[in-house]
């Protein structure tokens, strides 16, 4: 939480996000909605564990991407 912000200031767009850390899901959407402004159209936001928790169920239903898949437990959107 304290270097994402400031990273993604740094590289401005970027074309793919995957989260594979801390697993709460506090964590998990804190991190989906940092990225979610940073990524470039048709970017693809990736988690790992999504069944962990709703964070990604959650914040897919708030963004509404253009597409949603879970396999397996590993998460993709497109914005």
């Amino acid at each position: 939480s304290e270097k994402l912000q400031p990273l993604l200031t740094k590289l401005g767009r970027i074309d793919m996000f995957l989260h594979d850390s801390e697993h709460t899901y506090e964590n998990m959407l804190y991190e989906f909605e940092t990225v979610w402004p940073f990524l470039k159209r048709r970017g693809l936001l990736l988690s790992d564990d999504v069944k962990w928790n709703n964070a990604f169920h959650d914040f897919c239903r708030k963004v509404n991407p253009s597409l949603t898949v879970v396999f397996n437990g590993l998460g993709a959107a497109l914005k």
